[in-house]
C-alpha cells in the first residue's frame, strides 16, 4: 500500500449545513479523497450547501444524501466541519 492509497477501501462520511466553514469541509475532502477514502456529504436535505469562506458566503458543495438517510454502519469515520453558521 502507497501513501497515496493509504484509506483505499474507507469509507468516510462529512456531516454539514449551510454555513459550514469553508476550508474545514474543502481541505478535509480533498486529502481523504487523494489518500483513496470514499468521501459523501450528508446533510438536512439533499439540496447543495453552501459554504462560509471569511466574511461572505463561499462555494456550494453537492450533497450526497440526507442525514436521516445514513446508515452509520456503512461508513469507516465522520467528518463534522466547523463554522458559525453550520449547526
Amino acid at each position: 500500500m502507497t501513501k497515496d492509497n493509504i484509506l483505499a477501501g474507507c469509507r468516510i462520511l462529512i456531516m454539514a449545513t449551510d454555513g459550514f466553514e469553508q476550508s474545514e469541509l474543502e481541505v478535509p475532502l480533498q486529502r481523504l479523497e487523494d489518500a483513496g477514502a470514499k468521501v459523501e456529504i450528508a446533510s438536512i436535505d439533499d439540496d447543495d450547501i453552501t459554504g462560509w469562506d471569511e466574511d461572505d458566503w463561499g462555494d456550494e458543495v453537492e450533497v450526497d444524501l440526507k442525514i436521516a438517510d445514513v446508515d452509520t454502519d456503512r461508513y469507516d469515520a465522520l467528518v463534522l466541519p466547523g463554522g458559525q453558521i453550520n449547526p
